[in-house]
């Protein structure tokens, strides 16, 4: 992923994680996404709360990830939203109104504290480290995003996407 963004330019040092080897590895990233993950791993020397709170960082945020399309499928794109070839038709508001409040749901679970009575040593840090991560994104985006990000770069032609559209609706057969 973080070579990916790093190719729309969407992350810090993006010219660093974009580099790509003699065989097309990004070798940067790699060693980024390893060293970050080395780095979290740390954590666990300063105790379990450290540990809880990165297990639920990731979790709160997997989920919050899913939950953001999802609910933008349904404020800003349901007039406009073009259904692909398997939809769930009159459905897929009421689903996706189900699937948000679920995903919401589970994200506040993962940020209540997992040990009673909670002190300084075992509270769930979670909620302030996902607002923290969700404020400086959006001032990002506010203060310079919005100003030059257009959305992802497209590194293929379509005549890959063409192939596998005809694929999917007519699958080749085997000769008889």
């Amino acid at each position: 992923m973080l070579y990916g963004f790093s190719r729309d330019q969407a992350v810090p040092f993006w010219w660093i994680w974009q580099k790509v080897d003699d065989q097309g590895v990004p070798v940067h990233a790699v060693w980024g996404i390893t060293f970050a993950v080395f780095l979290l791993g740390l954590s666990m020397l300063g105790g379990v709360t450290a540990f809880d709170t990165a297990s639920s960082i990731a979790t709160a945020g997997l989920c919050l990830a899913y939950a953001l399309p999802i609910g933008c499928r349904i404020v800003f794109a349901h007039h406009s939203f073009e259904p692909g070839p398997f939809s769930l038709g009159r459905w897929s508001i009421p689903n996706a109104a189900v699937a948000c409040i679920w995903l919401l749901f589970a994200s506040a679970i993962f940020m209540l504290p997992q040990a009673f009575p909670v002190t300084g040593n075992n509270n769930n840090y979670t909620a302030a480290a996902v607002g923290t991560i969700l404020l400086a994104s959006l001032t990002a985006w506010l203060v310079s995003a919005r100003h030059w990000f257009s959305g992802p770069r497209i590194d293929v032609d379509n005549s890959d996407a063409v192939r596998v559209k005809y694929w999917v609706t007519d699958p080749p057969r085997k000769n008889s």
